[in-house]
């Protein structure tokens, strides 16, 4: 049945990933935004509290609501699966820009792989060497 879901999730996947942000994620990205805004303070107890918020509580309320589907309604559950597992892929939207940014490098255009690494993951990339953004 795992091996399934993994096909079904890959599926997914293939049918509906594009290289544009779905809202799902620019949700997810705004709450990890908050969480390093509110407990990015360099203190330890900080940290463990944003790992408790941002990735421990979710994954526990993503199997819960997975076993009770699992139990109560078989079919529910491996759908709920496949889309969790869905949901941590992002393959298909990093390969896309990974793919730019090797076939920058290798033409020796570090500013356009700069420009598509900022496009991937916005941030400061202005420092970076070749070495940075591979």
């Amino acid at each position: 049945m795992s091996l399934l879901i993994l096909i079904a999730a890959l599926a997914i996947e293939e049918y509906w990933a594009s290289n544009q942000p779905n809202r799902l994620q620019r949700l997810i990205e705004r709450y990890a935004d908050w969480l390093a805004q509110h407990f990015n303070g360099g203190q330890p107890y900080q940290g463990l509290l944003a790992w408790v918020l941002g990735a421990l509580l979710p994954a526990i309320g993503a199997g819960v609501i997975g076993g009770l589907l699992w139990w109560g309604l078989g079919l529910l559950g491996w759908l709920w699966a496949a889309l969790v597992l869905y949901l941590s892929f992002g393959f298909k939207t990093a390969r896309g820009h990974m793919n730019k940014i090797a076939l920058a490098l290798r033409a020796g255009e570090l500013e356009a792989a700069r420009d598509e690494l900022k496009r991937w993951r916005p941030g400061s990339v202005e420092a970076l060497g070749a070495d940075g953004v591979d």
